[in-house]
């Protein structure tokens, strides 16, 4: 028998016989020269071959094939060693490579596990959030499953799963959400966490050309913005570029307070403090007037694996820093691939603290990742030590002073509800091993059956040559 929908011609090279070979051409016609499957070693149905002996009683369905089964849930049992990897729930990919850099930053998962309710406050969305980013960091720590999936997280943030959001947005948005959240602590470090982990400060000096008069202007980041102005741009030579002096003239005039009145001035930037972990935003995207969207921008950038800060600082915060307390290692880098702000995705690379390996997040997926080789169409200078990449999007350090903690532990109702996604997930692949050994009983009764039936099988002892031909055959 054959599988069913079979040609009863299948697409060959091989020519017909010769029509006036009568048993040649019935042979050809129905393959009936096939040799036969033994029944002992038989284990699939062969392509065009009626003589295969597997296919008696096919029309009971599901009799040897067990895929129908479903999905192996044993293909989710993350590794000893292995990370877990954060489910695609359809575009959130920037949210993943995102939430990845906020875990592998013990000091800050360690924070959030400590945080609570305040006490008699209602359990509003706030709330509700950190609590889920809780479990999601637990489930990255703990879980025995490859993949956590982080829908009520995403619920709650009220993100649209089918729409691709930019990723330094996100950031931004995210942090200052919890940032307002975790103000509402008892927890003094818990209410200072966002300022003292990603916000610096700096400040605008302004020259008016006219009286030369200085006035200083101070604002918080929680990035630096950084513009790639041409095909190959050095880190540092971006830093200079976003701190350099510009004119203030025509239209752009500086209002100076001692002369009254718009006057052309200069204006520069220096930093005034610096965070422990310190965000590039590379400006990847440009919006074009004329076509009314965002363009990518795909000049490669080149960064370095250790950034002194201390030639952009204020000289006399300067002269108060250790080199320790200016100078930052690489430990993440958000690469974007794609043609448009619109469409393409994101991938995170992160360092893990303490081990000083590399992994590469791409959402569900987790491994082990040489700095030699991204993965982002990078080069690799080891002598230099600096990466360049055409994809690189987000450049994220860490300040030297800033030593690596341990993985903290998991707080007592953390590992309880981890635990008890772990047995849930156990009992799944119980159920399916269950479900597997009785299909596969199934088939063995079957396969014995068979065998019993062919072997009780004799042709027609005046038969000279005989052949096994399907029914269906005929149809």
């Amino acid at each position: 028998n054959t599988v069913a929908g079979t040609k009863l011609l299948p697409e060959s090279d091989e020519l017909p016989p010769d029509p006036d070979d009568l048993e040649a051409a019935v042979q050809f016609a129905f393959r009936a020269d096939q040799r036969p499957c033994k029944i002992a070693h038989a284990s699939a149905h062969c392509y065009g071959n009626p003589k295969c002996y597997r296919g008696l009683g096919e029309k009971r369905e599901g009799v040897w094939d067990v895929s129908n089964l479903g999905h192996n849930p044993r293909d989710r049992l993350r590794d000893q060693d292995g990370f877990v990897g954060l489910r695609n729930l359809g575009a959130t990919c920037y949210m993943n490579s995102l939430l990845q850099m906020l875990f592998i930053n013990t000091h800050f998962r360690e924070a959030i596990y400590r945080w609570h309710p305040p006490p008699g406050a209602p359990r509003d969305d706030s709330t509700e959030v950190v609590l889920q980013l809780q479990l999601l960091f637990a489930h990255l720590q703990a879980s025995l499953q490859t993949s956590y999936n982080p829908h009520e997280l995403v619920e709650l943030l009220n993100i649209k799963t089918s729409v691709q959001q930019d990723a330094q947005e996100f950031f931004k948005l995210f942090v200052t959400f919890l940032e307002k959240v975790l103000l509402a602590s008892e927890d003094e470090s818990l209410r200072s966490l966002i300022q003292d982990q990603f916000v610096g400060s700096f400040h605008y000096l302004t020259t008016c050309l006219r009286c030369n008069t200085v006035s200083t202007r101070k604002s918080d980041y929680y990035e630096i913005e950084l513009r790639l102005s041409k095909d190959l741009c050095l880190l540092p030579e971006c830093l200079d570029e976003w701190a350099s002096e510009e004119r203030l003239t025509a239209d752009n005039q500086y209002l100076c307070g001692h002369c009254e009145g718009l006057e052309d001035a200069t204006r520069s930037v220096q930093l005034l403090s610096l965070p422990e972990v310190l965000s590039f935003q590379l400006v990847r995207f440009t919006y074009n007037q004329q076509r009314g969207l965002k363009e990518k921008v795909k000049h490669k950038i080149k960064f370095p694996v250790m950034l002194d800060m201390r030639k952009w600082l204020e000289p006399s915060v300067r002269s108060q820093l250790s080199d320790e307390q200016a100078t930052y290692d690489l430990i993440g880098i958000l690469s974007h691939r794609g043609d448009s702000a619109y469409v393409g995705h994101y991938v995170a690379h992160g360092k893990i603290l303490g081990t000083g390996m590399w992994n590469r997040f791409n959402d569900e997926v987790v491994e082990p990742h040489d700095m030699k080789k991204l993965g982002l169409d990078a080069d690799y200078d080891p002598f230099k030590k600096t990466l360049e990449s055409s994809l690189a999007y987000m450049l994220i350090y860490q300040r030297q002073d800033s030593k690596a903690a341990p993985s903290p532990p998991l707080p007592p109702h953390l590992r309880e509800a981890v635990e008890c996604t772990d047995a849930a997930f156990m009992h799944e692949i119980e159920e399916y091993a269950r479900r597997e050994k009785e299909a596969l009983g199934r088939r063995d009764e079957h396969e014995a059956e068979y065998q019993e039936v062919m072997a009780g099988i004799r042709p027609d002892p005046r038969a000279s040559a005989y052949y096994w031909l399907s029914a269906r055959w005929f149809e």
